[in-house]
């Protein structure tokens, strides 16, 4: 497994230059190499984690609530009856509308409160429902949902949790970017992006079938589907 030390003396390595030297600091390649991580899972929508999480009390009039900040994508939510004896016979599912939110919102007003909310969806970092929840919707509902992680920061004695082959493709983002910030190295860059797109996509293909990653997997929805 190679932790950010390791991949940030690699990315060196590639780079081909003196170790010394000041051109790229180790901060700098730290911060490359992380948003390498991000970019990664969420150009395939697969995180080894999935968490749970809850909206317990609901608020007549309010619409939206605080999303958990490593919160990447909602996978599923459902509202629950808290004044029912047995909560999984008084479930419901809410249907999540985030990629369809410009059609959604068209034709609705989106204050309207109401008695039970139906739908979820994804703006400006809440989470938010509708219809807007009135007061007897906050008596006798909560939200529970399932959500994927965003990747946690990499320290200098951590490692990615994907596995390690497929490591330097985050070394391969790094590259890139450090090329593409110095001037008259449009070419290096160029040469370096194509690297990281074709290494990403292989290691996609493969990941998808390693034990785990599989079952965690989550088909990415079309550009042309997304309408936020």
């Amino acid at each position: 497994m190679s932790t950010l030390t390791q991949l940030t003396d690699n990315t060196r390595s590639k780079l081909k230059i003196d170790p010394t030297s000041t051109i790229w600091g180790d901060t700098e390649l730290e911060s490359y190499l992380n948003e390498a991580l991000t970019l990664f899972y969420s150009k395939a929508n697969m995180k080894d984690e999935w968490e749970d999480g809850s909206i317990a009390l609901l608020i007549a009039g309010t619409g939206f609530y605080t999303k958990p900040t490593d919160c990447r994508r909602l996978l599923w939510a459902k509202l629950y009856d808290k004044t029912a004896t047995s909560v999984q016979a008084d479930e419901s599912p809410l249907e999540n509308v985030t990629d369809t939110l410009m059609e959604f919102q068209e034709g609705r007003d989106m204050e309207a409160q109401g008695d039970t909310p139906g739908y979820i969806y994804e703006e400006g970092g809440s989470l938010w429902l509708y219809p807007v929840p009135n007061a007897a919707a906050v008596a006798k509902w909560g939200v529970k949902f399932k959500y994927s992680e965003r990747p946690a920061t990499l320290t200098s004695a951590t490692s990615p949790a994907f596995a390690s082959e497929w490591h330097f493709v985050l070394e391969d983002y790094a590259v890139w970017r450090a090329w593409n910030k110095l001037p008259g190295k449009q070419n290096e860059a160029a040469i370096a992006r194509d690297v990281w797109e074709k290494n990403w996509r292989n290691a996609m293909q493969d990941l998808v079938w390693t034990t785990g990653e599989y079952q965690q997997f989550r088909m990415p929805i079309l550009t042309s589907k997304r309408r936020k």
